[in-house]
């Protein structure tokens, strides 16, 4: 499995769903096997509140996983 990560500030928009933009983008990079991690501003808080990179990433792939 590969992973890639976007970087938005607001994120992508939409429902987890397969009609929704985070359900289409999921479904896409899936069907290669591909997992893509979001970062958004909220995200970048973190890190510059000292929350480490890995451990932010981390959350988002388990998030990922139970969408």
């Amino acid at each position: 499995m590969k992973t890639g990560l976007f970087i938005s500030v607001n994120g992508i928009a939409g429902k987890n769903n397969s009609d929704g933009a985070k359900g289409q983008v999921r479904d896409f990079f899936l069907s290669d096997n591909i997992r893509i991690i979001c970062l958004d501003k909220h995200d970048i808080e973190k890190y510059l509140e000292c929350q480490t990179l890995t451990s932010i990433i981390e959350d988002k792939f388990v998030e990922l996983n139970e969408l």
